[in-house]
């Protein structure tokens, strides 16, 4: 049985032996410094449909029966079998020994812009919940089943609390249908220490291509500027190399006529430098303090100046000084829609 005929199986007495045979072929063909069995395991637990089936694709120090730990690559296939469920899960025993996996950037990163690119697809739902280590049985991720999820409601109902991607896929679409699980499978074998065989790279970089598309988006000047407009500030953020720092400067110089200025945060940049505060002077040999306005408060008097030409103050790497003792009270201002004002004196 090929990767394909196997995706697209409704559920059957014989999914489960289909599912181990396709799999022990898949891994050997795919992956290098990977064995299953020692480095990952397969559970495929035989269940009639009512008791939720599916496949899990766990980390190999866990028990062969009974709960498990960890992340997992997950498949559960549709009683009518026109969709495939595909995702990732934590063990309903926990994120152990994953901890690492999940809670570091990367993992959740891939799985965010997987998510975001396949959402435009059509026959594709995507969904990803924002923190995975969350899985009280309390927290449902939806109020009302989504529809695309009922074809696969006992395994919804029982493993909600614990997944946390789901991509179902509509079986007719076959190419896409693959590549979102081998995007899924290869990411499940990456964090598992293994790595793809020359034969199978190039279908792997036209994946990987697809997620990169989104993980490492050019943030786009003219949108920027639009948002700019109605929201009065705007944060860009994204991974090294994206070009946001390019875009604020393009923005400056262009939409802003040069109308403003750039300055960088670090770690030591305090509220006195950014609003305002007491700076030590020297007058006829007599030391003293006396107010100075801090950058914020230069750029709202040189807006001032010229109250019909837009100002724009550039604040490169925000996120390295502690924002809220840098702003301060002028955080208030920052919410959009809102008339406010404030008195820094």
């Amino acid at each position: 049985m090929t990767l394909i005929q196997f995706l697209q199986s409704p559920n059957s007495d014989h999914w489960h032996e289909q599912a181990s045979e396709v799999f022990n072929e898949l891994i050997g063909l795919r992956y290098k410094s990977i064995t299953l069995g020692k480095d990952v395991q397969l559970r495929t637990p035989k269940l009639p449909f009512d008791s939720a089936p599916y496949l899990a694709l766990i980390h190999s120090s866990n028990p062969k029966t009974g709960g498990y730990g960890g992340t997992s690559l997950v498949l559960s296939p549709s009683e009518d079998g026109q969709q495939i469920l595909i995702g990732f899960g934590c063990g309903t025993n926990g994120i152990a020994p994953d901890e690492e996996v999940l809670g570091k950037p990367g993992h959740m990163r891939f799985v965010r812009s997987l998510a975001k690119q396949m959402a435009g697809h059509a026959g594709v739902f995507a969904w990803h919940k924002a923190d995975p280590t969350l899985v009280d049985e309390k927290l449902k991720p939806f109020a009302r089943t989504p529809d695309a999820l009922v074809p696969f409601k006992p395994f919804w109902d029982k493993y909600q609390h614990v997944m946390y991607a789901v991509f179902v896929c509509s079986v007719s679409e076959a190419a896409l249908t693959e590549s979102v699980f081998l995007a899924l499978l290869d990411q499940s074998i990456q964090i598992r220490g293994g790595s793809l065989l020359a034969s199978a790279k190039k279908q792997a970089v036209q994946i990987e291509a697809l997620v990169k598309n989104q993980y490492f988006a050019s943030p786009d000047a003219q949108a920027a500027f639009n948002l700019l407009k109605v929201r009065q500030y705007l944060v860009l953020q994204g991974a090294p190399g994206t070009g946001k720092s390019h875009i604020a400067q393009q923005l400056l110089a262009n939409a802003y006529a040069g109308n403003g200025m750039s300055i960088q945060f670090h770690p030591s940049f305090s509220y006195e430098q950014f609003v305002g505060g007491l700076a030590p002077t020297e007058r006829n040999g007599q030391f003293g303090f006396e107010p100075r306005p801090g950058v914020l408060m230069q750029a709202v008097k040189a807006a001032n100046a010229s109250p019909t030409q837009p100002y724009l103050l550039h604040i490169d790497e925000l996120n390295r000084a502690d924002i809220a003792r840098v702003l301060g009270e002028s955080l208030y201002l920052l919410e959009p829609g809102a008339a406010r004002t404030l008195s820094l004196a």
